[in-house]
């Protein structure tokens, strides 16, 4: 018996480690990592910069009959004569971040080598700027007077992009070590101030004057360098990088400066002759550096491995194959073809428009579409749990995606007004604006400036703008993870000043009102898909703005003279940048009934100066938000938002007026705003649900460089419809 017992008790053991090892085999196994395909995601990290040096040159500019009369000339030659030095050149460092995007391809007869190409972008922050000093003496007449220009000035690397091969080697399934090298481009920006002094033989000053560069200029060259990656999830890997670039040196850029004459006799001319004019040139520096910066990307090949056990599985409570789900009978009535896409209360699969009349895939596929029941969204649902709308307020776009062959439509009108001039964080009344300096900008602005206005300071104060601007969106839908989106804008600008006169500034002339109406920028985006769950939804968007907005507006002005005068409108009013912007960022949203939440980043950056000679420097706006579900269809929204803009690079020389909106100094700043609002799901028999929402607010705090107009508040609004 004891013998009987204990063989019994063998083969059971047998028997159960036989079906324990067939169901290992049966159980699924984690996919290999798939190094194919396309990939993106975010890095951070720190740069090094290294500028060459700053070339300049200095003489006369040919305006005036005291420059063109031949008669003038051997008078002011000594004086006139130019000028040439440079800026020795410096280093400094800075922390960058931003997003990169690539395809890989993978060569196993080869021995597991990955080839590939990435595209990337980062912002640098502002670091250590490289600055020098120069200065130039020269004696301009015999009995000793003097002109000394001094020269003080710096570049700093504010953007960098690349777009590199790659090249690599599988050291272990999940490890790539690879080389990289390609094209560079990046954002150069320099400050170049020049101080000119005239004195006499004694030394004391007889006159002086200023001019100033600053200027952000593209520039292109290549970069080199290596890396690890990896790949410690099927779809996710991190990588660590070393690239070393180099940035040309670039166009030179000028501006122009005025002298006063009052001591005559040096230099040829009477007592009160008009200003003379020098212009100044500098060339762009060479910008070199290292970067070394840590990466983390998602790999949509690596999707397609991990479906098999999503696609395989049916509603039911997480129960069942494919072909239990196939034929499974739903609570809401009627057989229905699952294919792992049914099910009520159920892990929904790769559809996930699960139980309870759950309406239909292609219903989910559009993410602005509500789908009802329990099942868990998947790629067919909302960006929210479940496959629920997902709520995002009316001053947010691109939040949402739309699926495969589905087009949506967005009309986002938006309303704000401007009130009160700021200098930093303080505000101050009209008629202080007027003790402030006017920098002056332009030639053409120069002779009548020190006509009318010895004091050198603004004479036209404004005190309020109101904007309209109408956007149109259209978003398409290429694949489940990629998505095409086109926008472009109609604005409305209307501002009323109050114009001053005098020689102190200091009288009240009347009121001037100036506006601008049309088209404004166009943008293409791409959206990529980096992840989405159950509750979660993570993309990221690259794009364009295309310069399809005028730079050329013109307005009619009232002069401190009391006269009109036809001539362009101030930066505020144009209604384009007249450059090419990159556009970046990433939206991650989240759902858990009855809360829904998110956040978005969205910066641009220039890619070269306009025709006008100006670009408008860096932007970044970061917004994040909350949402309840009041009741079905109806939830409320609130959101904080911050925005940081740079001020103007260069300047349009048909721009001129003692007005801060001529001032590119006068531009830029920062602001955080709150806004409240609601979100309205309006249901018609036949169509998709139709998004009505809207939202105010006003800002908390805002910094600007001013005198700058401030916001007081805004009203966003939006209406979406798909098909």
């Amino acid at each position: 018996m004891k013998l009987l017992l204990t063989a019994s008790a063998s083969a059971l053991t047998l028997a159960a480690g036989g079906a324990f090892a067939a169901d290992l085999d049966a159980a699924p196994r984690p996919p290999p990592p798939l190094w194919t395909g396309l990939y993106g995601g975010f890095n951070v990290g720190g740069a090094s910069a290294s500028s060459g040096p700053i070339v300049y040159a200095t003489g006369p500019t040919p305006t005036g009959r005291y420059l063109t009369d031949p008669v003038q000339w051997p008078a002011r030659a000594r004086f006139w004569s130019p000028l040439n030095g440079s800026i020795d050149g410096n280093d400094g460092g800075a922390f960058l971040g931003g997003v990169q995007i690539g395809y890989n391809f993978r060569f196993d007869h080869l021995g597991g080598i990955i080839a590939g190409f990435e595209a990337d972008l980062q912002g640098v922050a502002q670091g250590r700027e490289m600055r020098g000093v120069s200065s130039v003496s020269r004696n301009i007449l015999t009995r000793g007077d003097s002109l000394i220009n001094t020269v003080d000035g710096g570049g700093a690397l504010q953007f960098l992009g690349t777009v590199r091969a790659r090249l690599g080697l599988l050291v272990d399934p999940t490890v790539l070590v690879y080389g990289t090298g390609g094209l560079a481009f990046g954002g150069v920006s320099y400050k170049f101030g020049l101080n000119s002094l005239y004195a006499n033989a004694a030394g004391a000053p007889a006159q002086n004057a200023s001019a100033a560069l600053d200027n952000l200029t593209t520039r292109s060259g290549w970069t080199a360098g290596a890396g690890v990656e990896w790949m410690f999830a099927p779809s996710w890997s991190l990588k660590g990088e070393y690239l070393y670039y180099s940035l040309d040196s670039g166009a030179t850029r000028t501006t122009s400066s005025a002298y006063p004459i009052a001591a005559a006799s040096a230099f040829g001319g009477n007592a009160g002759a008009p200003a003379d004019w020098t212009t100044t040139s500098a060339g762009s520096p060479r910008m070199s550096g290292s970067i070394v910066r840590v990466g983390l990307d998602y790999h949509f090949g690596g999707e397609t491995a991990g479906a098999g056990g999503a696609e395989a599985d049916a509603g039911g409570h997480g129960a069942g194959a494919k072909a239990e789900g196939a034929q499974m009978e739903e609570p809401g009535g009627g057989m229905r073809d699952g294919g792992g896409k049914g099910g009520g209360h159920g892990a929904g699969g790769q559809g996930g428009a699960g139980g309870h009349g759950a309406a239909m895939k292609d219903e989910a596929k559009d993410a602005d579409t509500p789908v009802d029941g329990h099942g868990a969204g998947g790629s067919a649902g909302g960006h929210g749990g479940g496959g629920m709308h997902t709520v995002v307020p009316a001053g947010v776009y691109g939040a949402h995606m739309v699926g495969p062959g589905h087009v949506r439509l967005a009309y986002t009108p938006s309303y704000s007004v401007m009130r009160g001039n700021y200098i930093d964080d303080t505000q101050i009344a009209p008629a202080q604006v007027t003790r402030i300096p006017w920098v002056p900008n332009s030639i053409s602005a120069l002779p009548n400036y020190f006509g009318a206005n010895p004091t050198r300071t603004l004479r036209v104060a404004p005190d309020n703008m109101k904007m309209q601007m109408h956007m149109f969106h259209m978003m398409f839908g290429v694949t489940d993870w990629f998505n095409v989106m086109v926008m472009g804008s109609l604005s409305d600008r209307a501002m009323e000043m109050t114009v001053f006169k005098g020689a102190s500034g200091s009288t009240v002339l009347g009121p001037t009102y100036s506006g601008t109406q049309g088209w404004g920028d166009t943008m293409v985006q791409g959206l990529f898909r980096l992840h989405q769950d159950e509750v979660h939804h993570l993309h990221v968007n690259l794009g364009l703005s295309v310069p399809t907005g005028s730079i050329a507006e013109e307005i009619d002005h009232m002069h401190p003279s009391g006269q009109y005068q036809t001539k362009r409108g101030f930066y505020g009013l144009q209604l384009g940048t007249g450059t090419y912007d990159a556009l970046f960022g990433f939206t991650y949203t989240g759902k858990l009934a009855p809360w829904s939440w998110g956040a978005i980043y969205r910066g641009r950056v220039a890619l070269g100066v306009n025709n006008a000679g100006y670009l408008r420097g860096p932007s970044n706006e970061l917004s994040a938000w909350g949402a309840f579900d009041l009741m079905p269809g109806l939830a409320a929204t609130g959101r904080v938002a911050a925005t940081i803009w740079d001020r103007i690079y260069g300047h349009d020389n048909l721009l001129w007026g003692a007005m801060q909106g001529t001032v590119p100094e006068y531009q830029g700043g920062e602001r955080v705003k709150l806004l409240g609002g609601f979100e309205y799901l309006l249901k018609l028999e036949g169509f998709k649900p139709i998004r009505i929402a809207a939202e105010a607010g006003a800002p908390v705090y805002q910094r600007l460089n001013g005198p700058q107009l401030g916001q007081q508040w805004e009203v966003n609004t939006a209406v979406n419809f798909g098909f």
